[in-house]
């Protein structure tokens, strides 16, 4: 195991790090490696997560938007499509996971959010 760490993280960077190390591990990396391992994702900057008020008829309009462009939306499963940054969705009282997959760049992983949509309560 302590071999393979080690031959493992050598071959990834082209600058190593002789001297100390660890249970098989440098104790310090360059700035590539740590980079490159750093998992990428799509950032939802609307909905965020939580719960939601219905307005009139039972409805919440709520904002779809990401920080990439160039996105696929799903709600439950169900494909939406492209959606304009800032389009607003009618939400009825329940439970949905919002999903947006890159059209261009299949590295990126999917950004999910999940929200609640709730009736206001009147006391």
């Amino acid at each position: 195991w302590k071999t393979y760490q080690r031959s493992k993280i050598r071959k990834q960077c082209s600058k190593r790090y002789d001297g100390v190390i660890a249970k098989g591990i440098p104790l310090r990396r360059c700035q590539k490696c740590t980079q490159s391992n750093k998992e990428q994702f799509i950032k939802i900057l609307s909905p965020k997560e939580g719960v939601y008020l219905t307005g009139a008829n039972d409805v919440a309009k709520i904002s779809i938007q990401s920080e990439q462009a160039n996105v696929v939306w799903f709600c439950n499963g169900e494909y939406w499509g492209e959606c304009q940054p800032g389009e607003r969705k009618s939400f009825a009282p329940g439970k949905y996971t919002i999903t947006a997959i890159s059209l261009t760049n299949e590295k990126l992983t999917p950004g999910r959010v999940e929200i609640v949509v709730e009736t206001p309560q009147v006391r």
